[in-house]
């Protein structure tokens, strides 16, 4: 059993628990670290004090952290992601242990994955593994009371060098249950700029449902959810905006969920209530292109009067050949199909593109970036990536990579380098075509995001960028030596 040395705990505390974001990418994200938030709201409904660390807005976090952590903390929190997350989450978690023994809880889709080989670095104490609403909120209590950890099940902690497991957690939340999120935890002053397109302004970023029913290859839900989807109800997502809404002011709203879109009756019932609230927000959501293809004209035409103004499409592949390897379970044809009937509507349309699957070729890659250099003749269209495939553990391509020779690592830290802006790590590809692919995504960033075409230095990198692309659709490469440069910059820029 964990004991923390609290001689303090009758005492005020500045906070009794701290909750960490470490960056994701070089680039910011722009969005507040709505997770920990959702994490943190039944904590402060406790009566237990949070303070929340985002390391995108809080260069000088260690200051942060040396306010805040006192003997009397409970315990930190962090939330991890595979990749350069991870650096930053270690290095947060050996600064608490410089101060104090303060026990540190790791949760997010990379612990849940690896929660033994998480544990086993040293300055980690417990891994809440999946949902973690309501079950770190029983951690806390368990370790403020000085009690047991082995009755919270879905957990894996350390006792006497040991490392143990907890009966798996078998229920998923009901999300009707969970409380308004605390937005004011956050600086939300920071995140005035939305990537997505809207006024500048606070955007209210709302977690509605959870969970997916569909098959994609490279995606966490398949075992983080067990491909099962569950929703927040209308009208409890409409009595939360009508609290939200006057409290913050929102320029914008964005469903964040897995897959907004699943159930047709809902959606209806959501878009009417918001069009006689008449909140006059506008709001993105992500959907899958053969589920906005099924819907009819009157259920599109309810959303976009509901205020939807821009929908985010995961495309992935421009090759039919890679969308079938990857399950998919859409074509080419139908991406260009509701393509165009997006636009007929009036939305404002993003889309997902990764590249350097396994099997892939160069032709298949030519073919996505064919396709997204067509989706993209519209001003209205912003095309995000392509990001670079990484095995995340947990899902079918992980397995298939392991397969074609991928040895994954075996230590927490060795994970850090698995990132969707880095060179695939991917033995069984040459050197050559993972320089063709950095050559691919640097170009495609610099010539498809309509971003690039605001401001001088972004219009003169588009159309290079555009120029280059050009050159590559036509076979001719500089095998990876400007684009090499080009990275740099942006690193330097965004580091």
């Amino acid at each position: 059993m964990l004991f923390i040395d609290n001689p303090n705990k009758n005492k005020f505390k500045m906070s009794d628990v701290i909750l960490f974001r470490p960056k994701a990418a070089n680039k910011l994200s722009g969005r507040y670290p709505v997770g920990l938030i959702y994490i943190a709201t039944p904590i402060i409904q406790k009566g237990i004090t949070v303070k929340i660390i985002d390391q995108e807005a809080s260069p000088d976090w260690k200051a942060e952290l040396e306010q805040h952590l006192s003997s009397s903390t409970i315990c930190v929190g962090v939330s991890v992601m595979t990749g350069v997350a991870i650096k930053f989450a270690l290095e947060f978690s050996e600064a608490v242990k410089k101060i104090h023994n303060t026990p540190v809880i790791w949760g997010g889709i990379h612990p849940s994955f690896l929660p033994a080989e998480t544990l086993a670095n040293i300055y980690i104490d417990i891994v809440v593994i999946g949902e973690g609403d309501y079950k770190f909120l029983r951690v806390i209590e368990q370790i403020k009371n000085n009690q047991t950890l082995e009755n919270i099940n879905g957990i894996a902690f350390k006792e006497s060098g040991q490392i143990k497991f907890t009966k798996p957690e078998k229920e998923f939340i009901d999300l009707n249950q969970l409380p308004v999120p605390e937005f004011g935890l956050a600086n939300l002053g920071f995140y005035k700029k939305s990537e997505l397109g809207f006024p500048e302004g606070t955007v209210l970023h709302l977690n509605v449902d959870r969970g997916c029913p569909y098959r994609c290859a490279f995606c966490y839900n398949i075992r983080f959810n067990d491909r099962k989807w569950r929703a927040m109800s209308s009208s409890r997502i409409i009595s939360q905006l009508e609290e939200l809404i006057p409290k913050h002011k929102p320029s914008a709203i964005n469903f964040i969920s897995d897959n907004l879109f699943v159930d047709k009756n809902r959606v209806r019932q959501l878009c009417q209530a918001l069009a006689d609230k008449a909140f006059n927000l506008p709001w993105h959501a992500d959907m899958r292109v053969d589920t906005f293809l099924h819907y009819e004209d009157d259920l599109i035409l309810l959303i976009k009067k509901s205020g939807c103004q821009a929908i985010t499409f995961g495309v992935e592949s421009g090759s039919d050949r890679v969308l079938r390897l990857i399950n998919k379970d859409i074509t080419v044809s139908d991406v260009v199909k509701a393509h165009k009937r997006a636009l007929k509507f009036g939305f404002a349309l993003n889309y997902h593109f990764m590249i350097g699957f396994p099997e892939e070729t160069k032709k298949d890659i030519i073919q996505t970036v064919k396709l997204s250099k067509l989706l993209t003749q519209d001003d209205h269209v912003n095309v995000w990536g392509p990001a670079m495939y990484v095995p995340y553990p947990g899902t079918p391509l992980f397995d298939k990579s392991c397969q074609m020779g991928f040895v994954p690592p075996k230590k927490l830290e060795n994970w850090i380098d698995y990132d969707w802006e880095d060179t695939s790590k991917l033995p069984f590809l040459t050197k050559d075509f993972k320089n063709y692919i950095n050559e691919v995504q640097t170009i495609c960033r610099g010539s498809l995001h309509r971003n690039m075409k605001q401001g001088i230095i972004k219009k003169l990198i588009y159309l290079y960028s555009r120029f280059r692309l050009n050159l590559l659709l036509s076979g001719v490469r500089f095998f990876d030596l400007d684009t090499k440069l080009m990275r740099i910059i942006r690193d330097k820029k965004t580091s």
